[in-house]
């Protein structure tokens, strides 16, 4: 989905009587609104010709968004319930120890680490993979 480029777009079309989106400048090359479109930071231009949109960068900054953070929750949640765990023993017991929650948090990593690490391996291949396999897929797209 091209979006117009507004003000600009429309005078130079209609001064020039010809769509300057679609129109190269030279072969193989890319439209003189179409560089002016990725110069202003609503996409990524290649020399061949390739224009990537913002629809593609944000749909791949969402997957390694969701990736990371599919990686990163057993983690980030067993140290949470672990250090939680840990404040509620040292308020009971009233120890103030700041270093007691190290300990038992290395370990839970540890033990996280090593039951959820094959799968947090799987989740990085599949993304890889789906990452690598999609760039012909773009490139024919644009």
């Amino acid at each position: 989905m091209r979006r117009p480029v507004g003000r600009l777009r429309a005078r130079l079309g209609r001064a020039l009587h010809l769509d300057l989106f679609d129109q190269p400048l030279s072969r193989g090359g890319t439209s003189l609104l179409r560089s002016l479109w990725a110069g202003a930071g609503f996409g990524i231009f290649f020399g061949g010709g390739f224009f990537v949109n913002e629809d593609l960068i944000i749909r791949l900054g969402q997957d390694a968004l969701k990736t990371t953070a599919m990686l990163s929750a057993p983690i980030l949640i067993s140290t949470l319930v672990v250090g939680l765990l840990v404040s509620v023993f040292q308020a009971l017991t009233q120890i103030n120890e700041a270093t007691l929650t190290f300990i038992p948090k290395m370990l839970v990593v540890a033990l996280v680490i090593v039951l959820a690490g094959p799968w947090m391996m799987d989740l990085m291949t599949v993304y890889t993979v789906n990452l690598f396999e999609s760039i012909a897929t773009v490139v024919r797209e644009n």
